[in-house]
């Protein structure tokens, strides 16, 4: 058969294309929360507050809009309709403000990352004070599959600064497992239950700090139809780089 040349560099092309496309890096993508918010012990959360308190907070600290003291749990969602590829890792990026590290001096605590099986539509609804779906929102923030923790404290320097929570393997598997809306929830999880000071994580956090989800994803495996296409274009190449040399 003839040998034609223009033919030979449409493939080439083609095929030099398929397999840049095999062996493309992994990428870095930044998401911003789509919505967040703190659930008290007795079921409270007001969804217009900014809070994202995790800990107990004492009465005159109006933690969650009022001035009702309790254990509190956050909650951080993020839309992942647009994440196609593979995630191989994580972290949670929240900004921790100027005393938002608050408890007795050189305390240090354990803040949680938890999986949320409640419907998140509901998880980011106002709930009054008593209502038996607050509370069990309350108790699913923070119990349940651990995505992650880390140490806290006041000599960390974790005040003005944003905090970030690397997700474990559990949680890495749920994020790729996962179309559409994703939830944390968060919890300090070495409370006493005998506290009287305010004492966790983001007291004071303002509405628009940060509170983002960085995923580390790579390319999918090609399908197997694929990879014989790809082999095919790597064969190509090489017998018409072979040709070229003969010639």
């Amino acid at each position: 058969m003839k040998f034609n040349p223009f033919t030979s560099h449409v493939v080439r092309i083609s095929a030099t294309a398929l397999v840049c496309a095999a062996v493309s890096h992994a990428a870095t993508i930044t998401l911003d929360q789509s919505g967040y918010g703190t659930y008290r012990n007795d079921g409270f959360n007001n969804y217009n507050n900014a809070s994202i308190v995790a800990g107990f907070c004492i009465a005159a600290a109006g933690c969650a809009g009022d001035n009702t003291a309790g254990t509190f749990r956050d909650f951080f969602v993020f839309d992942l309709s647009g994440i196609t590829d593979t995630i191989t890792a994580a972290k949670l990026r929240i900004f921790n403000d100027d005393g938002g590290y608050q408890g007795a001096r050189n305390s240090m605590n354990t803040y949680a990352l938890f999986d949320v099986t409640s419907d998140i539509d509901k998880v980011t609804t106002s709930h009054a004070a008593g209502s038996d779906e607050g509370k069990g929102i309350y108790n699913d923030l923070g119990t349940g599959t651990t995505y992650g923790s880390r140490i806290v404290s006041a000599g960390a320097s974790l005040n003005n600064a944003v905090v970030e929570i690397l997700v474990n393997s559990d949680g890495v598997a749920a994020l790729d497992a996962a179309t559409g809306k994703f939830a944390f929830g968060g919890a300090i999880t070495t409370l006493s239950g005998t506290e009287t000071v305010n004492t966790g994580m983001f007291f004071h956090s303002p509405q628009n700090g940060v509170k983002q989800l960085v995923l580390t994803t790579a390319p999918n495996a090609p399908e197997p139809s694929t990879m014989v296409l790809l082999g095919i274009g790597v064969a190509f190449i090489g017998a018409t780089r072979l040709r070229q040399t003969r010639q």
